[in-house]
């Protein structure tokens, strides 16, 4: 069901026409630390049609999904949801998985992507909920990652072994007579698209070589992580990997996504192109990789307004602690020398 602005108003506030404008009706105030509010003199107008409203006691003006969110006491990334019910529906957790999971076996159904992609079923390992008193818990609370990063990005948790009478379709070695799964021990990282998990990655929580381990038959270079939501802003932020796309997200830069690598993907690019809500990509990659943000961007500036933030040294967002403010001065990638560029490899 398409979301309507006018019959939000009409069911929910209680509105009073105005006679000079048919347009435009009087409610009370939604900011709840307005004067009027206990009056109940209906000062906030609202125009249906530019779907905005201002209050002429308190000054507050909203657009639609500013006055959902205000209205509903939830964020604007919560209230863009709601307005654009294209957007995937927000699930949590395992439990976003699992529907994720169970959709990769239905009928295919039209979607907004006009990049296509095989609808070859995304196998997992064996996996648990990630839990309060876990290793998989510890490991990710002592690297300061947030319970509402494990919710939204669905992660879960290979344990030390498939459960007695399963088997990992990735397994490949056997010891003492058992199949040993080679993503136990590693946060399981789920890559979404048009909300069915097409690919993963696994994430080792001890010392195990490589850190980062992906199965070798899925398409994970031709994803984007967090697709599914960044695309729907008009800012892309693109970070190398998932951990610096978790720290972004969890500075309430919702807008982000990563490329796996630094480098872009033919796929990736086009994607991004194809998107006509992002007007502007920001390349927020590591300290010291600006020659391969300035080439992606070069990839992507024929279609996109393309900023590249530089973040100091080797550090990567994960570990800086003031990236906001690296993302606000992001420059104009037009205002980088190539020769400059070029050269700070060798600074």
């Amino acid at each position: 069901m398409t979301f309507n602005f006018q019959e939000y108003i009409e069911d929910q506030f209680d509105p009073k026409p105005q006679q000079i404008n048919p347009d435009q009706v009087s409610i009370n105030c939604i900011n709840p630390d307005c004067d009027d509010n206990w009056r109940r003199r209906r000062k906030m107008t609202v125009n249906l049609a530019d779907k905005k409203a201002f209050c002429f006691i308190c000054g507050e003006k909203y657009n639609e999904i500013e006055f959902v969110a205000t209205a509903e006491g939830i964020s604007k990334f919560q209230a863009m949801k709601i307005v654009r019910t294209s957007a995937p529906k927000r699930t949590f957790g395992a439990d976003r998985l699992e529907t994720a999971i169970k959709t990769l076996f239905e009928s295919p159904e039209d979607t907004e992507s006009s990049i296509e992609t095989e609808s070859k079923p995304c196998l997992f390992p064996p996996w648990r909920r990630i839990e309060p008193g876990t290793p998989e818990w510890s490991y990710l609370e002592g690297r300061r990652i947030s319970k509402d990063v494990i919710e939204h990005f669905g992660l879960v948790f290979c344990p030390s072994g498939p459960p007695t009478g399963t088997l990992c379709p990735e397994c490949s070695i056997r010891k003492a007579g058992k199949r040993c799964c080679p993503y136990s021990g590693r946060i399981i990282i789920p890559i979404y698209r048009d909300g069915k998990a097409v690919a993963f990655q696994g994430r080792t929580i001890y010392d195990a070589i490589p850190k980062y381990l992906f199965p070798i038959d899925q398409p994970f270079e031709s994803e984007l992580y967090n697709w599914d939501h960044a695309r729907f802003f008009g800012t892309l932020i693109i970070t190398e990997g998932v951990t610096s796309a978790w720290r972004v997200w969890e500075r309430n830069y919702h807008n982000v996504t990563a490329t796996f690598g630094k480098s872009l993907k033919v796929n990736q690019e086009k994607m991004i192109k194809e998107e006509s809500r992002i007007n502007t990509v920001i390349m927020l990659w590591d300290g010291g990789t600006l020659p391969e943000a300035y080439a992606a961007g070069l990839r992507l500036k024929s279609h996109k307004k393309v900023l590249i933030a530089q973040l100091p040294g080797d550090l990567d967002p994960d570990e800086c602690p003031d990236t906001p403010d690296y993302i606000e001065a992001a420059k104009s990638i037009e205002s980088f020398d190539p020769l400059t560029v070029a050269m700070s490899k060798l600074a």
